[in-house]
């Protein structure tokens, strides 16, 4: 894998930092400097990037923030690019304000991706600051401050009937039929081996597996990424190795290359798309899907709308939902056909990668318990012998407690994002569940933050908190989701899904959570109903890499990118 000269930081850590100079200029020169209040902190091992390279750096997501946690609490300081103050954020009390009460009085400060399953900001294309080659619609959306928030809301409301529950009961049956493709394959790879069982890339499997389920559901389109002649969209080259130029950008960027992202935001357009064609071998490779994507997406919206004869379209799919709830708003509140293009792109990138290694950690932990595999099976099976014949529907997979605790153990333990940035929109006083000290030693039980300032929140911090997840929090268990063990959970109900921080809350929570849950459960239940998982006979030493979602990489292997072997043996 090529490796690029010009390294970017990871998701949310680089998109913040786009926009940071801007804003520290700003509140540098402004007569009322923002303030901390004097609050303790980490010393920035560096002056250009503050506390960032730490946490860019990590052996394995949340390793610095676990010892940031423990030295200083649930709120601290942090210094950013060019000294900017951060305020970071894993208090329970304050982030249940700061996602989902505050609503749009805590920003989005910059755009970044469509759904991740940390949170959803919807993708606004460029107006004056497109940066061509950067496949800015899908990582990086703008360097400057986020547009409006007028435009969130009216995207947020075209797209929300399409991801409601009624509506995402018809994905079900495609879920289940595409996990059973891998089935099929990894049958026919036992039986040409004449193998019990045969190590496979289960990561590289999942991410075919996700990109046609998301596809079929997204867009009613058929990538063929598990066919033996896959379309256009799913050629490596075009999509499936996408993910790895992802990691090549995010995997532990330089010092500098932190800097020049954010110097990037005062750089007109045209100058930033000539840097990044000469610096960033990767810019070509992401311009090209880039290009594929939208004429994907634009053929299939244009069929869709030559076919309507004056009606309203009548596909179950998410982009029919969207096109007739898009039709139905007025001429103000309508979506572009470019708005159009970035939203199904980004919906569908979005609910690919963020899948796909939500599963890889799932099967990680479950191939390492044979015991966590058999009980599945068990609640499976008794399932379908409930059903007498019938195929699974929503009901069902509501009716799985166990199946369903190791998917929000999975989800807890393993955030897709680490962390998520905002910025207050006006003057707030946050209180604090518990007192923190600061650097003069007083005691404080709330933070004052002003109008702009940036805080950057701690999603692994939050879903880690042992008084809210137990004394074994820093372990995978799915019982702290079983019988009595829910009355110990929070309930407080900050997130849309288990009080858990992975899918955001409020007016910025993930779109596509149900659509994600739903497809996380079908795909398992097909897969271990018909496979047993153990680690890969060398048993190699699994990282968890930002990059920019939460990748697992063979330790000694990371130039290979995401990966994660597994031994599989099929269950008559």
């Amino acid at each position: 894998m090529d490796q690029p000269t010009l390294p970017t930081p990871y998701l949310f850590i680089s998109i913040a930092l786009a926009s940071s100079l801007a804003l520290l200029l700003k509140s540098r020169f402004s007569p009322r400097k923002l303030s901390l209040h004097d609050l303790n902190g980490p010393a920035p091992s560096s002056w250009l990037v503050g506390n960032m390279h730490s946490l860019t750096h990590q052996e394995n997501v949340g390793d610095v923030d676990a010892e940031y946690i423990k030295e200083y609490g649930l709120a601290f300081k942090l210094k950013g690019v060019f000294h900017g103050e951060f305020l970071y954020l894993a208090d329970p009390q304050v982030y249940r304000i700061y996602v989902q009460i505050a609503e749009y009085n805590m920003k989005c400060f910059v755009i970044s991706r469509a759904c991740t399953m940390s949170s959803t900001r919807l993708a606004i294309p460029f107006t004056k600051r497109e940066l061509p080659g950067c496949s800015a619609h899908f990582w990086v959306q703008t360097f400057q401050e986020w547009k409006a928030c007028e435009d969130h809301a009216r995207h947020r409301k075209i797209i929300l009937p399409g991801f409601s529950q009624s509506a995402l009961k018809e994905f079900v049956p495609i879920f289940l039929q595409v996990a059973q493709k891998v089935v099929e394959k990894w049958r026919d790879l036992l039986q040409e081996g004449q193998q019990q069982s045969t190590v496979v890339d289960i990561h590289t499997w999942l991410s075919k597996l996700t990109l046609d389920a998301v596809g079929q559901g997204v867009l009613s389109y058929d990538f063929g990424a598990l066919s033996d002649t896959p379309g256009d969209f799913a050629k490596p080259r075009h999509f499936i190795e996408i993910l790895n130029v992802s990691v090549d950008i995010f995997h532990q960027p330089s010092d500098i290359g932190l800097a020049i992202v954010v110097l990037f935001g005062y750089l007109p357009a045209w100058v930033v798309s000539i840097l990044l064609k000469v610096t960033m071998g990767a810019a070509k490779r992401v311009t090209e899907f880039r290009a594929v994507s939208n004429k994907i997406t634009l053929d299939i919206v244009q069929r869709e709308m030559a076919s309507l004869e004056g009606g309203l379209p009548q596909g179950k799919d998410i982009m029919s939902s969207l096109l007739r709830a898009n039709m139905s708003e007025t001429a103000k509140n309508k979506m572009s056909t470019e708005e159009l293009l970035s939203q199904m792109s980004a919906l569908t990138v979005a609910g690919h990668d963020t899948t796909t290694n939500t599963l890889a950690w799932l099967f990680y932990e479950i191939s390492r318990r044979p015991e966590v595999q058999n009980k599945l099976r068990e609640e499976i099976n008794a399932t379908r012998a409930a059903c007498a014949g019938n195929e699974l529907g929503v009901n069902d997979f509501e009716s799985m407690p166990y199946t369903i605790a190791v998917i929000k153990e999975t989800l807890r333990y393993y955030p897709i994002a680490a962390h998520n940035a905002r910025e207050a929109g006006r003057d707030e006083l946050i209180p604090l569940s518990r007192p923190v000290k600061t650097a003069a030693g007083e005691e404080i039980a709330a933070i004052p933050i002003k109008k702009g300032q940036r805080v950057f929140a701690s999603i692994w911090g939050y879903n880690r908190i042992k008084e809210l997840w137990g004394e074994d929090a820093e372990q995978w268990n799915p019982e702290r989701f079983m019988g009595e063990n829910l009355n110990l959970r929070p309930q407080r109900g900050l997130g849309v899904y288990a009080n858990l921080a992975t899918f955001s809350s409020g007016v910025h929570s993930c779109v596509g959570w149900r659509f994600a849950v739903l497809e996380l459960q079908a795909i398992l239940i097909v897969l271990i109903q018909n496979f047993e998982f153990s680690p890969a006979p060398h048993n190699p030493v699994m990282r968890q890499v930002m990059a920019p979602t939460l990748v697992p990489m063979v330790k000694g292997e990371e130039k290979r990118g995401s990966q994660m072997p597994m031994s599989i043996s099929a269950i008559n």
